[in-house]
């Protein structure tokens, strides 16, 4: 007489425990990158009244097969929208002062290690 055991159960639950902490993961570390991309942006941003500064902010984290957050003018009015376009990309008058790009340029390098790190970490948690 011999003992068996229906293991589809448990593996069918670990798969599902994987693929929330491979969420909960992606999740983490794209925020705390998104962070750092926000606050160089509002260190770079051109101030006038400060409400292009006050508007920048990050996106919540869309999930799927590759999760992504937007870090920029989140949820702004249309003013405040075409102010910072014209200070991205400047106008007929006015010349550009990319403060995106060269905030995109600047953090790069910490944003990537933060995330790099932040995984790191709960993998070893």
């Amino acid at each position: 007489m011999g003992l068996t055991f229906d293991m589809s159960k448990v593996l069918e639950k670990l798969d599902n425990l994987e693929k929330k902490a491979k969420n909960d993961m992606s999740k983490n570390a794209l925020n705390k990158g998104a962070d750092i991309m926000k606050s160089t942006i509002k260190a770079n941003i051109p101030v006038d009244t400060g409400a292009l500064q006050e508007s920048i902010d990050k996106s919540n984290v869309k999930g799927g097969a590759n999760p992504k957050i937007n870090v920029g003018l989140i949820d702004a009015d249309a003013d405040v929208i075409r102010y910072g376009n014209a200070q991205e990309f400047g106008t007929e008058s006015m010349v550009a002062k990319k403060f995106m790009k060269k905030s995109f340029i600047e953090s790069k390098g910490e944003v990537l290690e933060t995330i790099k790190e932040s995984i790191v970490n709960d993998l070893l948690e």
